[in-house]
């Protein structure tokens, strides 16, 4: 084939698809229909392994760069790849009429640029006939039906009827209508003719495909052609004074095996579909030794000069380019029906190197190639649950397409659901009256949640991959933001604390250190057990008898999570009654200054329980430190520092509600009251060491 490399102008942002009136070459540009996404993923897979399969013999088989040409390897998988993109279209029970253009078109190019022989330079009438019946059947159903009764040649069109037979090469049925003519018509001349001419000669018309070389099938055409032109003189010597419609039919058919151009011309002008048709059995009958070379060097052109095509038409117009080799129009004319089309067009006009390489000055895309595919993939994400399948077309469209991932991984929906979580009826009781009761000295701890990703989030693992293959690493960073917040929202501490680490957001895990704090102010230390035990078990025993290895690029993620984990280690050490390692792990939590100022009234006041026991579970020395801590609380709050020291107290008083200024102010005069019996129990917790020391 002919190519040829005119200068396309790229610069402009890709547009889409325009309609044309009158045309079904269109396709709805904001979404695709079911039958259109079917066939995405079907040939989905079959594009990637071309991908792949050039890029492994691009490596294994290198070749000079002024060369470039693709191997045979690489020619048979692209035939294979097109006949796979075929079969999976034509495999659709009922297809549109879009997908039926798309059909003849993949078609069409099988046969002009991906011959199955493998050979381009070979004839190629018999393939263009078989392209051209497939497309547009003729005669039809309706018209044989009409013509299966007696005496058909009495019916009006019967004669086009069986010229177009024998036009077509159906042999087969055109003979079977010969042999009724031969039996039933009322001329003796005809069926005479029938038997002794015509029926011999079409059942002796030699077709390429029963030769095994084409030099063979040349010579035995040769002498074909020769027998019809003898033929033809018998004929008419048998006409004598003939009259009649059948005798000028007749001679049709004749002129038809002897491929004269009037003839054919008539028949497709007046009865049939113009140049498409003319195109189709050129070589069969004008042009028997019609390579593909001569069909865009010198027959299109002969043909359209004679039958002129619809330039408005976007499907003639296209089949036309295909035909000349015009490759860059090719894709400005499929680009405006079928992204998918255009997409498959370019790659492999490209790797076939049927076009050059047509790079921008400037500008976001590189290659005519990264344009169109580009924009196939601009095209998928109207179906976001596609994204893998856009991605994967991108990543093979070089630089540009790292740049579209780069801009497009991150509007990918994560899939994980709502970003909230709401409380069960047992988390509201424990709320109302959390703030009341001291701690719950028979809270059941269950066992620890062992979270695994909800079903739908494997979209979010799939984005990531992708990131992880095509080297974004701040995008990965973003998504794994935006999903560790999600988690966290959802109530799924343990998955947000990871995507955190993965992010390398410090700030996002202080930000998770305070919402299960918030969790244990607002429904008390039952929940934020549950909640704050999804955690890595390196993190929450770090420190304790129970410790686990801590992977060694974690280290630094524990500091925002130090406190919480300590006081989750607490809380589980109380429930489990453990009275006395509680309460040395609590004292510790306040000399270490672990916990911020604002949880110190919290702490003092879980100390309640074990300055109220029997045995001294607190020291004097601890005793009096903690007293120091509380009045710092005191003193910071009556100099203005309320917001710094009763922040906890006041959420845990509040169960975490926004409340205004003035309640704001009477909460934290609550907050002091509490405190004070923190003070007198810690006073008498001193006299008592005392007194036993």
């Amino acid at each position: 084939m002919a190519t040829t490399s005119k200068k396309l102008d790229l610069t402009s942002k890709r547009k889409k698809p325009s309609k044309r009136e009158g045309n079904v070459w269109m396709i709805n540009v904001e979404g695709y229909s079911a039958e259109m996404r079917k066939l995405y993923i079907a040939t989905h897979p079959v594009f990637s392994s071309a991908q792949l399969l050039w890029e492994n013999d691009r490596r294994d088989n290198p070749v000079p760069t002024e060369l470039g040409l693709p191997s045979q390897a690489q020619v048979s998988h692209y035939t294979r790849c097109w006949a796979q993109y075929r079969r999976q279209i034509d495999s659709a029970p009922d297809p549109s009429p879009e997908l039926q253009v798309i059909s003849a078109i993949v078609f069409l190019v099988q046969v002009l640029y991906l011959p199955e022989s493998g050979f381009s330079g070979g004839i190629v009438g018999e393939e263009l006939l078989d392209w051209l019946n497939t497309v547009d059947v003729r005669p039809t159903s309706e018209e044989m039906q009409e013509f299966a009764g007696e005496e058909p040649w009495k019916v009006d069109g019967f004669w086009t009827y069986l010229q177009r037979l024998v036009l077509r090469g159906h042999f087969a049925m055109a003979t079977a209508v010969l042999q009724r003519l031969m039996d039933q018509h009322p001329s003796a001349i005809l069926s005479s003719a029938v038997r002794t001419l015509l029926v011999p000669l079409i059942e002796s018309f030699p077709k390429p495909s029963n030769f095994t070389h084409q030099t063979r099938y040349e010579e035995a055409r040769f002498r074909w052609d020769a027998e019809v032109k003898t033929t033809r003189k018998s004929f008419e010597g048998m006409l004598k004074s003939e009259r009649g419609d059948w005798v000028d039919a007749t001679r049709g058919v004749f002129e038809i095996l002897d491929g004269q151009q009037e003839r054919i011309y008539a028949i497709v002008r007046d009865d049939g579909i113009g140049w498409t048709e003319a195109i189709g059995v050129w070589g069969v009958w004008v042009d028997p030794s019609m390579t593909r070379s001569d069909v865009s060097e010198r027959v299109l052109d002969h043909i359209l000069a004679e039958l002129p095509m619809d330039t408005t038409n976007n499907t003639e117009v296209l089949r036309a380019a295909l035909m000349a080799g015009d490759t860059v129009k090719v894709l400005a004319i499929a680009a405006e029906g079928s992204s998918w089309l255009v997409a498959h067009l370019v790659d492999m006009f490209q790797k076939m190197q049927f076009m050059d390489e047509q790079y921008l000055e400037g500008g976001e895309f590189g290659s005519i190639r990264s344009f169109y595919i580009l924009d196939f993939c601009d095209h998928l994400l109207a179906d976001p649950s596609l994204f893998e399948i856009a991605f994967d077309y991108a990543r093979h469209s070089g630089p540009a397409g790292r740049i579209w991932l780069s801009d497009n991984v991150t509007k990918i929906s994560l899939g994980l659901g709502a970003a909230t979580a709401i409380p069960d009826a047992e988390e509201e009781a424990q709320a109302a009256s959390h703030a009341q009761e001291g701690m719950d000295l028979d809270v059941v701890i269950g066992t620890k949640h062992d979270y695994l990703l909800p079903g739908d989030s494997r979209q979010l693992e799939k984005l990531i991959r992708d990131c992880i293959a095509n080297d974004l690493e701040a995008e990965l960073q973003d998504i794994c933001k935006v999903a560790s917040e999600t988690f966290a929202r959802q109530r799924k501490y343990g998955w947000a604390v990871s995507y955190a680490i993965r992010a390398r957001d410090m700030r996002r895990l202080r930000w998770i250190s305070e919402r299960l704090l918030g969790e244990y102010v607002r429904y008390g230390a039952k929940t934020f057990l549950q909640r704050a035990g999804q955690l890595p078990n390196y993190f929450l025993l770090e420190g304790s008898e129970d410790e686990e290895p801590m992977p060694p690029d974690h280290a630094l993620y524990a500091v925002p999570l130090k406190f919480v984990c300590r006081y989750y280690l607490f809380q589980k050490l109380y429930s489990d009654s453990e009275w006395r390692q509680a309460a040395e792990l609590l004292v510790m939590l306040l000399k270490s200054r672990t916990a911020s100022k604002k949880w110190w009234g919290v702490l003092l006041w879980d100390t309640i329980s074990f300055l109220q026991e029997g045995d001294l579970l607190i020291n004097y020395d601890d005793s009096l430190e903690l007293l120091r801590c509380l009045e710092e609380i005191y003193i910071g709050s009556a100099q203005g520092g309320a917001d710094e020291y009763l922040d906890g107290m006041v959420a845990m008083l509040t169960k975490g509600e926004a409340i205004t200024t003035e309640e704001r102010k009477r909460v934290e005069k609550e907050a002091l009251e509490k405190l004070s019996t923190v003070r007198l129990a810690l006073a008498q917790q001193i006299a008592r060491c005392c007194i036993l020391s």
